[in-house]
């Protein structure tokens, strides 16, 4: 019997699995046993069209293959390579000096190449948790391995590969981890091309400073979707670790497929007609979901009262908590989810209510009608509300509003001082501070406080409310340069905090 080590993804997690074969005398036949669905099963159909197209022996005997351990269910392709190692072992094809110190990883085609398979990002950094010295993938997977230090990493495109450096007979260079990253052209979409539109920019500055999730209201074609796509680019730039955790999610959810890794936060941006699971998270294991795949990053919700109500009610939960709980057959799973919400809103059915431009169609009845399509709850839960209209000719001529790298260079000097003043804190920015800390962080003096008082008695303003003006205010002092939150401070947050 011999043995050799594969890995599995479940979830966001990789899981080891010791794959034993064992070659005895009987009619010519192959088990797979440990709890492997029927993908892992008819693995061994692929594995023994590889070996023989590989020029080696199939053994001819009575064959058992255990994966273990046997609790764990096996899915996917990721152990088909390990599988075939193992065989090839057990039959005195391979020296078996190093099996025990690496790990296979790999879908076999049957003429014996190496398909890529998810995953291998995650694979890798368990493997390195459990000190193995030798990690094989496939070439696909190659631009996975310049994200992780510490390992061997060897990548082959043919099983016929794998079997001759095992047997000593071919030499290969271990890949080499990156230590930097390139980042994208961030400003390819610059907000000064956006004319005419500088309190909306005022706000998504705000918004990025702190954190803050943000809805845009206005008439079709004023400009929402433009300074969405914008945002990315005045955001402060991934960490090393923050890069390993965003292109983790996406190798397991088969969206890394040019191989580039970068340092700008993702941008999501699902479809109106998105379902609660591709929203969520789908499947056992679960695929990530769009919030997940947003993670360090933004999420671009456009027309968010036209979206299934059901699905972005969803989204109460991983906004409070950067995080989503999913349920699937009786086993919890827990992704990360810690993304800054951008949302746009036509504002009427017709879409001019607000327009300069052109008459609103709609009836009263219609108007509250369409606008009660986004929740209470989570209407409360954004932050900065902001109603944009057309501008005017003149201001469409202007060429010294806020460009990004203005932007930017104001986002990067609030983090930075968010990050010095929460150092201590289990929260980064301003719009995360815990509710026990808000006396603490923002408070306001004796005229702020009889000033919040009023607004909070004449704008009918909810607790949640109370507490989101609070938070903006700090922003927009750090924005200024103020340790002090002033009543000027104060009226602006408030300006940004009309509800729709």
């Amino acid at each position: 019997m011999m043995k050799a080590y594969g890995m599995i993804v479940h979830g966001l997690k990789a899981i080891m699995i010791e794959v034993e074969s064992s070659i005895s005398r009987g009619i010519p036949h192959c088990n797979v046993i440990g709890y492997g669905n029927t993908i892992v099963k008819e693995a061994i159909l692929r594995v023994r069209s590889a070996i023989e197209s590989s020029g080696l022996n199939y053994p001819m005997s009575r064959i058992t293959i255990n994966l273990a351990p046997a609790d764990i269910p096996k899915r996917g392709s990721q152990l088909e390579l390990a599988m075939a190692i193992s065989l090839l072992a057990a039959s005195g094809q391979l020296f078996d000096g190093e099996l025990e110190n690496t790990c296979f990883v790999g879908e076999l085609s049957l003429d014996g190449k190496l398909n890529q398979c998810k995953g291998v990002l995650a694979i890798l950094l368990e493997a390195k948790n459990k000190n193995f010295k030798n990690v094989i993938i496939p070439s696909a997977n190659i631009h996975e391995a310049e994200l992780i230090d510490g390992l061997n990493i060897y990548a082959f495109g043919k099983l016929s590969e794998v079997v001759d450096f095992i047997n000593k007979k071919k030499k290969v260079e271990k890949l080499q981890a990156k230590s930097k990253f390139a980042s994208s052209d961030r400003f390819s979409k610059d907000f000064r091309d956006i004319k005419g539109q500088e309190t909306a920019k005022r706000a998504i500055l705000i918004a990025v400073s702190g954190g803050h999730p943000i809805l845009m209201i206005g008439s079709p074609g004023v400009g929402k979707s433009m300074l969405a796509e914008r945002v990315p680019g005045i955001m402060p730039p991934l960490e090393r670790d923050e890069i390993i955790e965003s292109s983790l999610i996406h190798s397991i959810s088969r969206e890394m497929t040019d191989g580039k890794f970068t340092d700008t936060p993702p941008f999501r941006r699902p479809s109106v007609n998105i379902s609660i699971p591709s929203l969520l998270g789908s499947g056992y294991p679960p695929t990530p979901g769009e919030i997940t795949l947003a993670h360090r990053g933004v999420l671009f919700l456009e027309e968010i009262n036209e979206m299934n109500r059901i699905a972005v009610d969803s989204l109460r939960v991983p906004l409070d908590r950067k995080c989503v709980c999913l349920n699937k057959r009786g086993e919890g799973f827990v992704y990360p989810a810690d993304f800054l919400l951008i949302s746009c809103a036509n504002p009427c059915k017709c879409g001019y209510l607000y327009s300069r431009k052109k008459e609103c169609t709609c009836t009263p009845g219609e108007i509250s009608a369409y606008k009660a399509r986004l929740s209470g709850p989570i209407s409360d839960r954004i932050d900065i509300h902001i109603c944009i209209n057309e501008p005017d000719f003149d201001e469409l001529t202007v060429n010294d509003g806020m460009g990004s790298a203005e932007m930017r260079r104001k986002v990067l000097k609030v983090r930075k001082l968010q990050s010095k003043r929460y150092a201590r804190e289990e929260f980064k920015l301003n719009s995360s501070i815990f509710d026990s800390k808000i006396v603490k962080y923002c408070s306001f003096d004796s005229d702020g406080e009889a000033f919040i008082k009023n607004a909070y008695k004449t704008l009918k303003l909810t607790p949640r409310s109370m507490v989101k003006i609070r938070k903006i205010s700090r922003t927009i002092a750090d924005l200024d340069e103020s340790k002090e939150i002033k009543l000027k401070h104060i009226s602006e947050a408030i300006q940004f905090r009309q509800r729709w």
